[in-house]
This record gives structure tokens, C-alpha cells and sequence, in this order.
């Protein structure tokens, strides 16, 4: 289903993103006093436009980007320019081009709906054409909240208990971090539509990187 919506795919285009920047900041941590490699320098500078050009999630992924640009000891001038840069695009693309949508907020439906959508993460895809079967949803619900709660309290274990966890290591939540911010933007601005659109199969792109991003953390701590 996600392969029939054209705007998928530079929502796959961030996830690799997500993703990648992940994978360097682990790997910059378990280096010691490594400094930005070429290939780095022309991720951090370049990743940054492509995120913000293809969607309006880019802005999670730019407050990834500025997590990693804060924390890294060595930083250089041209990633933190282009992100910056980025940011001011973003603006002027809102400015520019103002969004036809429009938002009916509602705090607690939109509070209901990251509830829901949180709590789901591994339920399979439902359509609009059974949104209301939500009998079917109870055994996947239960069993995200499980597995989800058994990897953090391992992480918590392993990360906090024996490595000492630090505010510097903050960038190693990237996919966790890009995911609770797509469910807060997505509850912001889909929430009118109905509880049942959290758990479409073209959220669930985005919204799959917190179990993924446990599932990493799980791996590299017990590997540390």
C-alpha cells in the first residue's frame, strides 16, 4: 500500500536519513576523539536540504541534525551552515506556500490520537474502510506495549546502571526522537480526521523507527 502513494517516497528518503545519521553518531561514539571523515562532513552538509526539499517531516529530522551538530565536540562550519540554511528554506516555504489544510486542534483528541498511535506501532495497516473494527486492534496494541516496555527497561539497565548515560549520548535516540516528533506533528495536524488515521500504513513508515530505534540501542548496549 505505501508504494501507490507517490509522497511516500521521500518519506523513505528521511528514514534512510534517520537512519544513517544514526549509524554515525554510534559509530563516532565508539571511536574516541574521531573527528569528521569527508564522507561525514558531506552527509551532515547535504542531508540536511534533501530532508527539508522533500517534505515538510524534514523539520524532524533538521532537529536531529542540530542534536548531533550540538553534542559532537569537533564541529565543522559548512554542516552547521547548511542546517541552518535549511531551516530558513523551511520558513520560506511555509511563508510562500501556506498549507490549504485546515486545522481543527483538539487537545484531548489530539492527545487520544499519539496515544493510540504510540501504543500501535506494530499493528498491522488499517484503511479507512474498516476504521472502526476496534476489537481487531487489541492484541496488537498489547503486544507493541509489551515489547516496547521490555526494551526499555533493558535499555534503562544496560545504558543508565552500568554505562553511566550522559546528555552527550542523546544523539544516539535519533530514530526515537524523529518518531515521537512525527506523532506529535502528525497528532497536531490529523487528528480531526479520526483516531484511526494514526495507524494508516503510510504513518506507519515514520512511526516504525521508535521500536527500531530501541531495537538498535538494545543491540549496541549489551555489545558496550
Amino acid at each position: 500500500e505505501n508504494l501507490i502513494w507517490e509522497f511516500q517516497f521521500p518519506w523513505f528518503l528521511i528514514v534512510f536519513l534517520v537512519i544513517t545519521l544514526n549509524y554515525i553518531n554510534i559509530y563516532n561514539l565508539k571511536i574516541k576523539n574521531s573527528e569528521n571523515t569527508l564522507t561525514q562532513t558531506i552527509f551532515l552538509s547535504v542531508s540536511p536540504f534533501l530532508a527539508i526539499l522533500s517534505s515538510g517531516q524534514g523539520i524532524c529530522y533538521l532537529n536531529c541534525i542540530l542534536i548531533t551538530l550540538l553534542i559532537k565536540k569537533k564541529t565543522n562550519f559548512l554542516p552547521t551552515l547548511c542546517t541552518i540554511t535549511s531551516y530558513l528554506i523551511f520558513i520560506l516555504i511555509k511563508l510562500y506556500y501556506p498549507s490549504n489544510i485546515e486545522i481543527n486542534f483538539n487537545f484531548w483528541n489530539a492527545i487520544s490520537y499519539f496515544l493510540v498511535t504510540f501504543f500501535s506501532i506494530f499493528k498491522a495497516p488499517i484503511s479507512a474502510f474498516n476504521s472502526f473494527s476496534y476489537l481487531s486492534w487489541i492484541i496488537p496494541i498489547v503486544s507493541s506495549i509489551i515489547l516496547q516496555l521490555y526494551l526499555l527497561i533493558s535499555v534503562k539497565r544496560i545504558m543508565v546502571n552500568k554505562l553511566e548515560f550522559k546528555l552527550t549520548q542523546l544523539n544516539l535516540f535519533t530514530p526515537i526522537l524523529f518518531g515521537i516528533q512525527f506523532i506529535i506533528l502528525t497528532s497536531i495536524t490529523r487528528s480531526q480526521y479520526g483516531i484511526y488515521q494514526g495507524i494508516v500504513s503510510r504513518y506507519s513508515t515514520c512511526i516504525n523507527l521508535i521500536p527500531l530505534g530501541l531495537i538498535i540501542l538494545y543491540h549496541f548496549s549489551n555489545n558496550k
